[in-house]
């Protein structure tokens, strides 16, 4: 489990989190805490550089999602983010889900799945599922296995953003179809990630929106675009420790819905709007559509800039980042395994990363170290 993030921290804590017996001998120089930080031989260090720091390799993990033929899937799949490679499979949801939040709801231990489209109870892999749920279960992401029950969203809904920092996950709007309300909801959701329970509410959305995407920095999260009905280029915030309303962002540079974005503590990273609602205005970018990302800079508001395309067009898609990277995954318009990356703090293309351990997509994914936490 990671150093507690402030207060006071002893040698004993570090030495514990990198496997010592408590109370047992060791030296702030040794290898192995120094290890926990990067620190060099010797160096001059204070024991506030530990905080945060974990033994745990950082995990992206892949959730849930859509394998092809209507057929929602409940396989986890992880990787580690900070060298490529295939994915490996990490467990299963209680059920299979796709549509569920888009965005991370993750601390440095813990990753949350919320809402999205299948059964509430029965097989695994449900083909030609149509309801929505309520559900939220999370997983640690320092063992492998299967997700436990968490709690429940405010209503059924699927298509939502979500965003968290290293404490408060929420969700924001999403779609309740012929199986409940058939309408876009406002409503923003939060939950304290550490312990279990329901949402509580945290205010409303700018309009009632489905099909949108999330990330969120250490204070903000953001929510891009989606369907209000018809495609918005909208982009809305809310100060996360706080509760209240979003607040007018700026816009992306067309209107769109079925994006996903990624973030460090300073930039967020949208990619990939959905190619048949995709309106470039001005633009003079030839790119093909779906494959084109672009930026904010999360403390200040302001409209998004240009960053670069993906190596293919891909459709409600996966993303996550350990903070340097942003990793996009799977597809659901051709049905593809596919992982890329882009590097968040400079402008370019993606690069290939690996494989997920099958195609699919439309599902969430979530990492140890996003750009929520510090």
């Amino acid at each position: 489990m990671p150093i507690q993030s402030s207060g006071a921290i002893s040698l004993d804590d570090i030495h514990q989190e990198v496997g010592g017996t408590a109370n047992s001998n060791c030296s702030i120089n040794d290898a192995d805490i120094r290890g926990l930080i990067d620190a060099s031989d010797g160096a001059n260090t204070s024991f506030n550089d530990w905080y945060g720091a974990s033994n745990v390799t950082p995990r992206g993990l892949f959730l849930g999602g859509n394998g092809g033929s209507d057929s929602n899937v409940d396989v986890i799949d992880y990787v580690t983010i900070a060298s490529a490679g295939n994915a490996t499979d990490f467990g299963n949801l209680s059920n299979g889900r796709a549509r569920t939040q888009k965005g991370e709801i993750c601390s440095a231990t813990r990753c949350l799945v919320a809402g999205g489209n299948g059964f509430e109870g029965g097989a695994s892999n449900n083909a030609n599922s149509d309801k929505e749920v309520d559900v939220v279960e999370y997983v640690e992401f320092s063992s492998t296995g299967n997700a436990v029950d968490f709690g429940n969203l405010s209503a059924h809904k699927e298509y939502m953003a979500g965003g968290s920092n290293a404490t408060r996950g929420l969700t924001f709007g999403g779609y309740a179809g012929s199986e409940h309300i058939n309408d876009n909801y406002n409503v923003i959701d939060y939950f304290t990630i550490a312990s279990t329970g329901n949402a509580t509410d945290f205010g409303d959305t700018l309009a009632a929106v489905r099909q949108s995407c999330g990330t969120a920095g250490t204070t903000r999260a953001l929510v891009f675009s989606g369907n209000q009905p018809g495609d918005s280029n909208v982009i809305q915030y809310v100060t996360i420790s706080s509760t209240g309303n979003c607040t007018d962002f700026g816009d992306t540079r067309g209107s769109g819905r079925n994006a996903c974005a990624a973030s460090s503590n300073t930039r967020a990273v949208m990619s990939a709007h959905d190619a048949l609602y995709w309106d470039k205005g001005a633009a003079t970018d030839t790119i093909p559509n779906n494959q084109e990302s672009e930026y904010v800079t999360i403390a200040s508001a302001g409209n998004a800039t240009d960053f670069g395309n993906l190596t293919i067009a891909r459709n409600n898609r996966y993303s996550t980042s350990n903070k340097i990277r942003a990793l996009i995954g799977g597809g659901v318009s051709s049905f593809t395994n596919s992982v890329e990356y882009l590097t968040i703090a400079s402008t370019g293309n993606g690069t290939d990363f690996g494989d997920l351990t099958f195609a699919r997509g439309d599902g969430c994914a979530g990492s140890s170290e996003h750009g929520g936490i510090a």
